[in-house]
């Protein structure tokens, strides 16, 4: 399911980049960039939809989503 989700994330109006982590004890973390202003598309696809009601359902004993503003950056 996340492969089929990253590929519909790359689809949508607004899709920067994302990226996906998994820690030795298998904690996962995702972090996506996209434009503020298009986000709200993924919100609502469908199939996205039924991924995200299957991720706390299916997968995940915990799950936490935090939308977040970059105050400084540097490369």
């Amino acid at each position: 399911m996340a492969k089929r989700m990253s590929e519909l994330a790359q689809g949508i109006a607004g899709y920067i980049s994302h990226k996906g982590f998994v820690a030795e004890d298998g904690e996962r973390v995702t972090s996506s960039n996209s434009n503020p202003k298009r986000r709200c598309a993924v919100q609502i696809d469908r199939e996205h939809g039924k991924a995200k009601a299957a991720r706390h359902r299916e997968f995940f004993s915990e799950y936490k989503f935090q939308i977040c503003n970059v105050i400084r950056g540097r490369s």
